[in-house]
């Protein structure tokens, strides 16, 4: 089923929070999608001496001046056509406070500003920023770049093995969430897959496994079994076989480094909840190339943390 978007939240950290606000913004003038600007500040209560009377008054005024802020982003939308409301919340969490404002108010999707690093000319993400793609419950956007004024190809990130548990359904979600972000960008959509050589385990002279390459029979017979199950995926989803891209490799370096090749300006990728244990022994691969990736990127999640309830 292909992703509606009839409301946007864009959490925004303040009035210099262009990027997300215009390509949020570019998104929803397409879709004819509502905008929510949430904005949570972090209660101040470091200044020692203060009764709380005038901490609660210095919070306040914070908020108000970031509501202004809110106010003049909302003005640049709302000329566009865009209906626009603004909130502005106290909490310690930003993850916690977008999760909260979904239950309150649910939207299709949410977006959020990737940082910019000033030592490494990079994006990252905040720690804050890891734990939304783990508990948001809609599509979560990232936003790296400014625009969507151009028509460069939307990648879908796919899985033909749906390897570390990943169910064999969320697939369908990232190829529904692509199509409808290529469709409203009139963009094309370009499949990808990275898999590692066939390897096989010795004992060296301590007895200890070691990951060794396999005969080439074996590996051709390995690379068609990956190319036939890719094709077939492609298929299925009406992706054109010329703009399905099957890559040896570790995917925290094939996708970037195809995203770049492809001047894509979106990478649509999925992503499961973990426990605390799996997330250190087998860490997430939507985390580990997030930063690398040199475009805006959606995140998915499977069908089974999809969008919250609309109430009636």
């Amino acid at each position: 089923m292909p992703l509606r978007i009839r409301r946007i939240l864009i959490a925004v950290a303040d009035g210099a929070a262009t990027r997300v606000v215009r390509r949020a913004g570019d998104l929803a003038v397409r879709a004819h999608a509502k905008v929510e600007l949430l904005s949570v500040i972090r209660p101040d209560s470091t200044v020692l001496g203060l009764p709380n009377a005038t901490l609660l008054q210095i919070n306040r005024a914070i908020a108000e001046s970031r509501a202004r802020e809110l106010e003049k982003l909302a003005g640049r939308l709302r000329r566009r056509g865009i209906e626009v409301s603004c909130t502005v919340v106290t909490n310690d969490s930003l993850s916690e406070s977008i999760v909260k404002r979904l239950k309150e108010a649910p939207a299709d999707l949410v977006a959020i500003e990737a940082h910019k690093h000033s030592l490494l000319a990079r994006w990252f993400l905040l720690q804050s920023d890891y734990e939304l793609i783990r508990h948001c419950p809609v599509p979560l956007l990232i936003v790296k770049t400014m625009s969507t004024a151009n028509r460069r190809p939307v990648l879908v990130a796919l899985d033909p093995w749906h390897q570390n548990d990943k169910p064999a359904s969320l697939d369908s979600r990232i190829v529904d969430a692509g199509r409808t972000v290529s469709n409203l960008l009139n963009a094309s959509l370009h499949s990808a897959h990275a898999y590692s050589p066939l390897l096989g385990l010795v004992s060296d002279s301590a007895f200890a496994p070691v990951a060794i390459p396999i005969s080439p029979p074996q590996e051709e017979a390995h690379a068609r079994t990956i190319r036939r199950r890719f094709k077939a995926l492609n298929a299925r989803y009406r992706i054109v076989p010329r703009q399905g891209h099957l890559q040896v490799g570790d995917a925290r370096y094939v996708l970037p480094a195809l995203a770049r090749s492809l001047k894509a300006q979106m990478v649509v990728m999925g992503a499961i909840s973990r426990t605390a244990l799996d997330r250190l022994l087998l860490g997430s691969t939507a985390e580990q190339v997030l930063d690398a990736l040199p475009c805006d990127v959606l995140v998915v999640k499977p069908k089974s943390t999809g969008p919250v309830r609309r109430r009636k």
